[in-house]
Formats: structure tokens, sequence, C-alpha cells
């Protein structure tokens, strides 16, 4: 493993590792809305997989995350499935979403 990898302890390389990644968010509820935005906010290139009307709710009013560790709202990213590509780094979703082996078969590049 090279010195100064994300593994030995490097927290700014593995910053800008995950600022450069492109990554896809299932959802944008409590868990994406949260972790997603917290990544967007951090500068990273986030986008929110999400049904249409939940994409002219985030296009009109933002994402909002109300948190004890602080509120913010940001515009996001957004893709609904119809105009999904296989064109993210990472691809996160809450673990309740994977229960059914069917559904990461959607996600498999074609």
């Amino acid at each position: 493993m090279p010195v100064g990898s994300p593994a030995q302890g490097n927290i700014h390389a593995a910053a800008d590792t995950i600022r450069a990644m492109k990554i896809l968010v299932l959802g944008a509820g409590g868990i994406g809305g949260y972790f997603g935005g917290r990544l967007a906010q951090a500068g990273s290139d986030v986008t929110f997989l999400v049904r249409p009307r939940r994409r002219e709710q985030l296009a009109r009013d933002g994402l909002v995350v109300q948190s004890p560790k602080g509120d913010f709202k940001l515009a996001v990213k957004t893709v609904v499935a119809e105009s999904l590509e296989a064109d993210y780094d990472l691809c996160c979703s809450p673990a309740r979403r994977t229960t059914s082996p069917r559904r990461w078969t959607q996600w498999r590049p074609r």
C-alpha cells in the first residue's frame, strides 16, 4: 500500500478522492438526503436518483436538512430512473432499499 493512502490515515487525501468521485445516492429522504446532502455541502459531485415528483420538489425547494449538527438548504442535482446512465464512481443506497436482489439487477450497466 502506498505511503499516504487513505487506509494509512491520510484523511485529506481521502477527502480529495471523495470530492473527485461522481456519487449517485438512491433517494433523497431521511438517510440519502442527509448523507448525500452533507457530501454535496462538502463539495462532492452528488446526484440523487429520485422519482419525478420528488425531482420537481427538489428543483423548486432545494434539499432541506434539519439536524442537531446544523440545518442547511442547497440546490442539488437529480436524475430519474428513465434517464440514468452508468456514469458514477460510487452508488450509495440505504440498506432497506437493497433487500430485494431484483433491485440490483436494475443497476447493472447496459
